[in-house]
């Protein structure tokens, strides 16, 4: 076995395991996370609110679920796709509201999950059972 397909493997299943820890640490600490969106969104009714607060209130079940996913290789693939994104949308949030080391921790795993992505080692480990 390549050097190469070890190193993405161990990597894949690192960040797989930080993000189901992470998912459960935030549904552990879910209230409190629901009242800082209630505080930040407030009662504003504008347009699209109400699907911003249940986006943001599935992201804890969300990460569980991507670093579950990642861990055992289930569509691995599409799965860093969708970790690249939320990584994305939590920088930008972070870096408005300046929590900037938080940003640049999500930067450093949103360029990991990238050089997954890049590799083409997924479609050896993907259990792509869909396709």
């Amino acid at each position: 076995m390549r050097i190469r397909t070890v190193l993405y493997r161990v990597t894949r299943v690192l960040l797989g395991v930080f993000l189901s820890l992470l998912g459960v640490y935030s549904v552990y600490k879910y209230l409190i996370l629901i009242e800082r969106m209630n505080i930040y969104f407030g009662d504003n009714d504008s347009f699209g609110i109400d699907f911003v607060k249940v986006f943001v209130s599935l992201i804890p079940f969300g990460k569980f679920t991507g670093g579950l996913f990642l861990t055992f290789g289930i569509f691995t693939r599409k799965v860093l796709i969708i970790v690249i994104g939320g990584f994305f949308v939590s920088i930008v949030f972070l870096w408005y509201e300046n929590y900037l080391i938080y940003a640049l921790i999500s930067l450093i795993l949103c360029g990991i999950a990238i050089l997954l992505l890049k590799s083409n080692n997924y479609d050896k480990d993907s259990c792509n059972i869909m396709q």
